[in-house]
């Protein structure tokens, strides 16, 4: 493996910058020289053009790769011999319940996009990490997130190793969840990014402070007399959920969001977000 490399990530709360950092560490420690870029950052990398290699991370969302990710995705320059490897991460246990992969297809749709700009990605996984989709399920306690982080690290640091040693390595399409990506993203795309934020709105605690309007990665929240508003660029990223100081977003869809534990990383913070 050559010795420069520029990942860039999308990460909503934290789950997907954890991922490229484990991947920048392990990288690192073998030699090789890294920069890690948010793809929120404007333009590409400085290094974009001189790293032989590229690596692509982000959550999923709803089975595939989110709006935002994509279209970055979509508007790479063409490449000529370059190389990539795709990170996603997942949803994790919920309440101790296991749960089946739910990546869909991300792995192979953000394949497909890269080489059809010319690069030669080699590999793919997607590595489990603490659920913060607030508005369906609970954030896992901080035992069962310490837990969940720890196996992710160890599942990073082997892709990774195998990637510099020049080996390919997909993870297969789960036979459960790829179907529904073809049933149920289209439907999350065209009708749920824009309808679900009508179901988002605070309670009596909020004061106002703006930090979900902040650190919106759309811009899609405004304060109206001081109090947040929900326009239809929404990308459920759940910043607003998470980040609120004071807890006070809240939804009902699958129930109530009242009470239900908040949860990001502490590696992704306000005053990055928003500088």
């Amino acid at each position: 493996m050559d010795t420069n490399v520029v990942i860039y990530y999308f990460s909503g709360t934290g789950n997907a910058k954890r991922l490229t950092t484990m991947a920048a560490d392990r990288l690192h420690a073998g030699g090789h020289a890294v920069e890690v870029r948010s793809i929120e950052e404007p333009g590409l990398s400085p290094c974009h053009d001189q790293a032989s290699w590229h690596g692509f991370a982000f959550p999923v969302y709803c089975f595939g790769v989110p709006r935002i990710m994509r279209r970055f995705l979509e508007n790479l320059p063409p490449v000529t011999d370059k190389r990539a490897f795709l990170l996603v991460s997942t949803g994790c246990e919920v309440e101790g319940i296991p749960m089946p992969p739910t990546e869909g297809r991300c792995l192979p749709i953000g394949r497909g996009i890269l080489a059809d700009k010319g690069y030669a990605v080699v590999g793919g996984t997607s590595a489990p990490m603490p659920n913060t989709w607030i508005m369906a399920v609970n954030a896992p306690t901080p035992e069962q997130t310490t837990q969940v982080v720890a196996r992710a690290e160890c599942h990073v640091q082997a892709f990774i190793d195998q990637v510099m040693a020049g080996q390919e390595l997909w993870k297969p399409t789960s036979r459960i969840w790829g179907p529904m990506e073809r049933l149920l993203n289209p439907l999350f795309q065209s009708r749920g990014l824009s309808r679900l934020p009508r179901l988002m709105r605070v309670d009596g605690t909020c004061t106002g402070c703006g930090i979900c309007a902040q650190v919106c990665p759309t811009g899609n929240i405004t304060l109206v007399d001081g109090r947040p508003t929900w326009s239809d660029r929404c990308e459920q990223c759940m910043r607003c959920f998470q980040f609120c100081p004071q807890e006070a977003v809240q939804s009902t869809f699958i129930g109530r969001t009242e009470g239900r534990r908040r949860y990001h990383d502490p590696g992704l913070t306000v005053r990055e977000l928003t500088r």
